[in-house]
């Protein structure tokens, strides 16, 4: 074999190598980019465009900092200045800025291309989608508060609810002793107000605790809707839209437990509208299966009633929004009729209970989207 013709095959030895590395890139479903010393961009794969929607042109030559919160950006510029070091860094979680704005958590990890002097000039980074095992933990630790929550709203409903029968019936007693018209008999009436609300706390424990598990029955969503505040809600400052088909399917619920939460949702549209506003109120029946268009959140197959309430008030910051299903996290002032921080989470347990799904999307200045989905009985 000639040297022309040696050279000649370790050529296409060369060629037939990186048209091997380059299909392997393209078709590997981790997440992959190459960064320069500067942490600039200089290629990406397709698997790196399906998690983050940026294409190859969006982001070649700019900083992949950027796309990342400072105090990431800190612990990542720690970890690439001890890449080589013996002790190899453990793989980093971090959370990514995807193209439409939305976080993608995921586990970072790298290796370094070096020159003959160890000085590295290009880093090879993977990227492993963590987002889904990131939401599961974080619903089974709000799965486990709301266990906690539930263990002791019980013991409490009982013991609260004796002591409350005990004043209001003694209260009843000092009342037939005293004249309507007296002073002591006002003051008294003002202290059985006060213990029907009691009553209404312990309702809610009741709900939250164990023994809160809903009575089901058929019934009509429209129906529910009508009979819970949301038309008395309406007037001068505040117009509730109503769009509610008549062919709607009905649901299996507690119709007591349902009545509770739409009214209480929709006092909380109401209130995040101090001064007016619309609320808009809509029911459609959907199919989530691999077979129908799936909805904008992440529910299990099947059909369901699907009940959206938008309001146009001040909105939550995303400070908040992730802890407002939290027990007793409130962002109200707190006093006589002020918010105590049971209500969402009542209304939570309530939808968790009918297996149902609730997302809540907020904006400040923005309004509020509340997306409640109730397994459905089609064809009633």
């Amino acid at each position: 074999m000639t040297g022309q013709t040696q050279l000649k095959s370790a050529q296409d030895a060369v060629k037939a190598s990186e048209e091997r590395f380059r299909r392997m890139c393209e078709k590997t479903p981790v997440p992959y980019l190459m960064l320069d010393e500067n942490g600039c961009i200089q290629s990406v794969n397709p698997a790196w465009e399906r998690l983050l929607g940026y294409m190859n042109a969006d982001v070649i030559g700019t900083s992949f900092y950027d796309m990342l919160p400072p105090s990431d950006v800190e612990r990542l510029r720690s970890y690439f200045s001890s890449i080589n070091s013996p002790m190899q860094p453990p793989d980093l979680e971090l959370n990514v800025r995807r193209k439409d704005g939305s976080v993608a958590r995921v586990l970072f990890s790298s290796f370094q291309e070096t020159d003959t002097r160890n000085k590295a000039h290009s880093t090879f980074c993977f990227l492993y989608d963590v987002t889904e095992k990131l939401k599961t933990q974080t619903d089974m630790i709000k799965a486990q508060q709301l266990e906690f929550t539930a263990t002791l709203a019980g013991g409490i409903a009982h013991d609260f609810n004796n002591l409350l029968m005990s004043i209001m019936g003694n209260i009843s007693l000092a009342q037939l002793f005293l004249n309507p018209e007296d002073k002591a008999s006002k003051i008294l009436e003002k202290a059985e107000s006060t213990c029907n609300q009691g009553k209404e706390l312990t309702h809610q424990f009741i709900i939250l605790s164990k023994c809160g598990y809903p009575s089901k029955k058929p019934s009509s969503i429209t129906k529910l809707l009508k009979e819970s505040s949301v038309i008395g809600l309406a007037g001068p400052q505040v117009d509730v839209v109503l769009d509610l088909p008549d062919d709607i399917w009905k649901i299996e619920v507690d119709e007591h437990q349902m009545r509770y939460a739409l009214s209480h949702l929709m006092t909380n549209a109401v209130e995040a509208m101090p001064g007016g506003g619309k609320v808009h109120v809509k029911i459609r029946n959907i199919v989530a299966s691999s077979d129908h268009p799936l909805p904008a959140h992440p529910i299990s197959s099947g059909h369901y009633l699907h009940l959206m309430i938008q309001d146009q008030g001040q909105g939550i910051s995303s400070e908040h929004l992730p802890r407002i299903f939290d027990p007793y996290y409130t962002t109200k002032e707190l006093g006589p009729k002020k918010g105590m921080g049971l209500g969402l989470t009542t209304v939570y347990s309530i939808i968790h209970k009918h297996e149902g799904f609730i997302f809540i999307e907020s904006k400040v200045n923005q309004g509020t989207t509340v997306d409640i989905y109730l397994p459905a009985l089609p064809g009633n």
